[in-house]
């Protein structure tokens, strides 16, 4: 992940947290929002299960994309890789323009 989306998915992922516990909102000024509904403990387990696979498949979906631009830059010596480089970086070569 890059520097700009950690920060603004943390808070949202504590929040998920705090509703599976079961635990108020509370804003400043104490006031306490309850949950909106109440989760079981299986329910718990069973999103926990699923982020935990989706957590490894976006994991390995991100190292077979890096290996596949690694094989149209080393393999097939194409410029896919080069033409995805900023235009400011100077190992992008100029296509004429």
């Amino acid at each position: 992940m890059d520097a700009v989306s950690v920060p603004l998915c943390a808070p949202a992922h504590r929040d998920h947290r705090r509703v599976a516990r079961r635990h108020p909102l509370t804003l400043l000024a104490g006031l306490e929002i309850p949950p909106f509904f109440g989760v079981s403990h299986n329910a718990g387990a069973t999103v926990a299960t699923v982020h935990t696979w989706l957590g490894d498949a976006i994991l390995w979906v991100a190292g077979f994309h890096a290996l596949a631009g690694l094989y149209h830059h080393f393999v097939l010596k194409d410029n896919v890789l080069v033409s995805m480089l900023p235009r400011w970086l100077p190992l992008r070569r100029s296509n004429g323009d």
